[in-house]
């Protein structure tokens, strides 16, 4: 991973010909906040159907009223409350849309049947489940990704890409591929693919 900004998908041609040759389909992108851009969103959610899992860059004003940093919408009565993500809404001829659920309402099966309780005293909605909101992905890519940021599985995926930063740091500076007096694009994807099995094959000794 880059750690530049302002970095666009669209700009990598070697990124769109990997996603036309390679018949595997891939469901997330992992990538740092230097890969947070309107554009990469809709690259991927819109035409290629890849979850992001892209944190924002922090900018130092405060972030728009009713959603909190991470984008997510907070209780109208209480903006320090995250509402809950309550899944995808999919409807026919209709948009996909993020569903966002009151932080003091608990969804619930009792005999079998999907309810809510709420614990609020003073609710914003005569609803029994409490505040609802819907938000069309295609509205926002960026804020509305189909992976909630700071949800369960948007950290257990963005823990991965930890991973990838120590793979490249192994290969960039013990490896020396960084420091590397090679121009021909064909000579450094050699000494890119050595460095690759090189350390695959310490992994496969350490573990032995």
């Amino acid at each position: 991973m880059c750690g530049f900004t302002n970095l666009f998908l669209k700009d990598f041609p070697h990124i769109k010909s990997n996603f036309i040759l390679k018949k595997k389909k891939y469901e997330y992108f992992l990538g740092d906040s230097g890969f947070d851009a309107v554009d990469n969103y809709k690259y991927l959610y819109a035409d290629h159907n890849i979850k992001p899992i892209i944190p924002l860059r922090r900018a130092p004003s405060l972030p728009e009223p009713g959603f909190n940093e991470d984008g997510i919408p907070t209780c109208p009565n209480d903006p320090t409350l995250p509402m809950k993500f309550d899944g995808i809404t999919r409807g026919k001829n209709r948009a996909d849309r993020i569903k966002w659920l009151c932080p003091k309402s608990k969804k619930t099966r009792i005999d079998r049947k999907t309810t809510y309780i709420l614990s609020c005293d003073n609710p914003c909605t005569e609803s029994y489940c409490g505040r609802v909101c819907q938000i069309p992905i295609h509205n926002d890519f960026r804020m509305n990704t189909a992976v909630p940021r700071n949800s369960t599985l948007w950290n257990a995926l963005y823990k991965i890409r930890t991973i990838i930063e120590r793979t490249n740091f192994m290969i960039k500076f013990p490896m020396a591929l960084n420091y590397t007096k090679l121009y021909n694009t064909t000579s450094l994807k050699s000494e890119l693919v050595i460095s690759a099995i090189t350390q695959q094959i310490t992994l496969l000794i350490s573990n032995s």
